[in-house]
């Protein structure tokens, strides 16, 4: 999480098998029609645990870093971070943006600037009905009375 952020707004999922860390917002209304573009960044990690999960000892200044940057980068672009999903030797952030223009221009540098020797992979996609970030946090769309998961 980011140093700034206020950490009431952030819950966190755990699953033991695989072992993986959901991390979401949960003060925002979803689906958001006004960001109906899905940014996705991931990297694979360099020091894993046993578990799968980072070797923070090694890859902690790293991640944290990063989501500083681009937390940063995205309120530029009147994008938001709504989750990570850390577990099985990668972490994924997923933010929603308005648009995707500036990502082509933007990735590579930011690229080059964190990831270095780590895989790594930035996209973008369509999601106006914010499916990953509901699938993940577990919370209804909004205006939804009744969700059985």
């Amino acid at each position: 999480m980011t140093a700034d952020a206020d950490s009431s707004r952030w819950k966190i999922s755990v699953l033991r098998e695989p072992p993986t860390v959901i991390r979401w917002r949960s003060d925002i209304d979803a689906p958001d029609a006004d960001r109906p573009f899905k940014l996705t960044v991931g990297l694979m990690f360099n020091q894993l645990a046993a578990n799968g999960m980072p070797d923070l000892s090694a890859e902690g200044v790293l991640l944290h870093a990063v989501e500083e940057d681009l937390t940063a980068v995205l309120a530029e672009h009147a994008a938001l971070l709504a989750l990570s999903v850390t577990g099985q030797g990668n972490r994924e952030w997923v933010a929603y943006a308005p648009s995707h223009e500036w990502v082509p221009a933007w990735a590579p540098g930011f690229a080059g600037r964190w990831f270095g020797e780590h895989t790594h992979q930035i996209s973008v996609a369509k999601d106006a009905g914010w499916t990953t970030y509901l699938a993940l946090s577990g919370r209804p769309p909004a205006g939804t009375q009744n969700w059985v998961i």
